[in-house]
């Protein structure tokens, strides 16, 4: 069987191009405005908001790529234990939710709904990153992520 790397690597890039799409959307048609979320300084919002979901994302696809690297050529998965593979896991989805937390303690601040800016930030870092793990891990650590065993049962 061939190696299926390429195949995965473009399908993680387009899933995070999906996520960018998002993030520009956001921005540019002010998706947290028509949320209820309230501002002082709209162009100083808009600015802020877009730096601190591009950092988000960032670590997002940063940290999906560095579980896919590890997976297909780090140490074999017969080498390390499964609870091991779980905990790098786990280690990487904790620094995607730090970067999504930093985003919301150091982004844009909003005088209202301010829960809406968290759950942009959390659909850009931890479900994203989540979504590219769960669907294109490699071989050797596909069933490692909670939930993949039942998602990748239809595969």
């Amino acid at each position: 069987m061939k190696s299926r790397v390429l195949i995965d690597f473009l399908l993680i890039v387009f899933i995070f191009l999906v996520c960018a799409g998002l993030i520009y959307g956001a921005v540019t048609l002010d998706w947290p405005g028509a949320l209820g979320v309230q501002v002082g300084n709209a162009q100083e919002f808009s600015d802020r908001f877009l730096t601190w979901s591009e950092v988000a994302g960032g670590i997002s696809v940063f940290c999906a790529f560095a579980w896919y690297i590890l997976g297909e050529w780090g140490p074999r998965a017969n080498k390390l234990s499964a609870g091991t593979w779980l905990a790098i896991w786990f280690a990487l989805f904790l620094a995607v939710i730090l970067g999504s937390m930093a985003a919301i303690f150091l982004g844009p601040d909003a005088t209202e709904n301010g829960w809406v800016l968290a759950m942009f930030y959390i659909i850009w870092g931890p479900a994203f990153y989540y979504l590219a793990t769960v669907l294109f891990s490699p071989v050797n650590t596909k069933y490692i992520v909670p939930g993949s065993g039942v998602i990748r049962r239809g595969w």
